[in-house]
């Protein structure tokens, strides 16, 4: 005899409710792939307009920021209005100089070239 269990879908979702969050990661999915002369990385910002990007090399880490806040003046009365974004991830990039990094940013992906040890390009801009 199999067993179906009948779930109290109204207090299953309540008790559900406060169980520990889980994350799940859909923020700045990235793509990396190996050029003969550096390497490219593709990363998901929608979104976002480049002047809200951060690049930044700090210790064979490449680490990088989007934030973005809308504030708007309304005088509906929301019980929850949602309108902040933040990411933030780091890559490791070894020895890597901050002169062997480009980015361009367009249609919502950032592009990052980073050249092999030995090549080296110019300072990290998004253009």
């Amino acid at each position: 005899m199999r067993y179906l269990a009948t779930r109290d879908f109204f207090n299953d979702a309540f008790a559900d409710f406060f169980k520990p969050i889980r994350f799940s990661y859909d923020g700045m999915r990235t793509d990396i792939k190996e050029l003969d002369d550096g390497y490219e990385m593709n990363i998901e910002m929608p979104g976002f307009d480049k002047s809200q990007i951060d690049i930044e090399l700090k210790d064979s880490y490449l680490h990088i920021t989007a934030k973005k806040e809308e504030k708007e003046e309304d005088t509906d009365k929301y019980i929850f209005r949602e309108r902040k974004a933040h990411y933030s991830r780091s890559y490791y990039v070894g020895d890597t100089r901050e002169d062997g990094i480009t980015a361009k940013y367009d249609n919502g992906i950032l592009t990052v070239n980073i050249a092999k040890q030995g090549e080296q390009k110019s300072k990290i801009l998004i253009e």
